[in-house]
């Protein structure tokens, strides 16, 4: 398994430390369940911006709104 140094204010040093006070088998469940939340939160992120990009460009398209509209009454036939 891939090792990474990284260096920690003393605060974040304490908090990794105390891993078992947080129902942690080690300091590496608790730094990689900690990356797994970040990483997760930051995809929906981005998908969140992604979502209103593509709400703010049909939303001035009215061509993509009437092909929109058309697909959708094919699919209701």
């Amino acid at each position: 398994m891939p090792q990474l140094k990284v260096t920690l204010k003393e605060v974040e040093h304490e908090f990794v430390n105390d891993y078992a006070r947080f129902g942690f088998n080690s300091k590496t469940d608790l730094v990689s369940k900690a990356i797994s939340k970040l990483r997760k939160e930051l995809l929906e992120e981005e998908i969140r911006k992604s979502s209103e990009l593509y709400q703010e460009v049909y939303q001035s398209d009215r061509e993509l709104q009437e092909l929109t509209d058309d697909a959708a009454s094919l699919c209701l036939e």
